[in-house]
């Protein structure tokens, strides 16, 4: 089962703004190549790393230098992410909630939507062009 979940920054930069799990390995962190981006001084450039192993995200700090921290305690090692914990990187505080009904399949379905609905707009706006340019195309070719 692939577990989704959101975590929700409760106390930090962007409060209230919220991370969608969904990938198996996602690296939280300042710089901007982190899947989970958090711009805030305590927080090192590559902070913590969540990872989905057999349908649960571990957490393992990445020598972090104010530490990775799991409901208040310093987690020494990696460390299973639960429903409702908070997550702390350097100062800031995220709390993970599991979305159990999620399913990938259906993200799959809706970007495959999405991609046929774009496609329909661009046809739609090449059927608009003018037809001269069309012209001018084949009598260069």
């Amino acid at each position: 089962m692939n577990v989704s979940g959101w975590l929700t920054v409760v106390k930090g930069p962007k409060v209230e703004g919220s991370f969608h799990i969904r990938q198996s390995v996602l690296t939280i962190g300042r710089a901007p190549t982190n899947p989970i981006q958090i711009v805030h001084p305590s927080v090192s450039r590559r902070h913590a790393q969540l990872r989905r192993i057999d349908g649960e995200i571990h957490v393992t700090d990445l020598k972090s230098r104010n530490g990775t921290w799991i409901n208040g305690d310093r987690i020494p090692a990696t460390q299973i992410l639960k429903n409702n914990d908070m997550l702390q990187v350097g100062d800031v505080l995220m709390q993970y909630v599991v979305n159990p009904d999620y399913r990938e399949d259906r993200d799959l379905v809706m970007e495959r939507k999405d991609a046929r609905k774009q496609c329909r707009i661009l046809e739609t706006e090449v059927h608009e062009m003018d037809p001269d340019i069309f012209d001018n195309l084949k009598n260069n070719l």
